[in-house]
């Protein structure tokens, strides 16, 4: 019974996994369809200015391959040893074959988030404090 949980459940993390790739393909697919249309009447907007994505895109890849790789090795060694008998969790020396790669995939990730170009923010004109005047008047002096 444990082999059938086991194929149920890679068989639903790749299910999510497809559903999600092929989520993101029809959202492209949208946005060109959408930038031929508007070319087509002539409402051509500005071109946005364009990131390196590849540091992006390799990070949720080989992220996603990582977190993959260590759920089903880490049941793979739960179901062969069984939890608890010779390591806690069954979370055994196997399980850094999914994770080295998932820390890969984060370490892209953040390069992706540092590597990320400055908004260019420019600095109000400095002008020289304004001086207020105010009325001379007679002070009245409280007794």
């Amino acid at each position: 019974m444990a082999a059938w949980l086991l194929i149920l459940l890679c068989v639903g993390i790749a299910f999510v996994f497809i559903l999600l790739v092929l989520f993101l393909l029809g959202m492209r697919y949208l946005n060109y369809r959408e930038n031929i249309k508007m070319a087509e009447q002539g409402l051509i907007s500005q071109p946005k200015p364009k990131r390196n994505r590849g540091f992006l895109i390799a990070g949720w890849i080989i992220t996603g391959l990582g977190l993959v790789g260590t759920v089903i090795l880490w049941l793979l060694g739960a179901l062969a040893l069984g939890e608890g008998r010779y390591y806690p969790l069954a979370l055994g020396p196997w399980v850094l074959i999914g994770l080295v790669p998932m820390a890969i995939g984060l370490f892209l990730l953040l390069l992706y988030v540092i590597l990320a170009p400055a908004k260019n923010k420019q600095p109000k004109e400095q002008t020289e404090p304004s001086v207020v005047e105010f009325p001379e008047e007679e002070i009245a002096e409280i007794d």
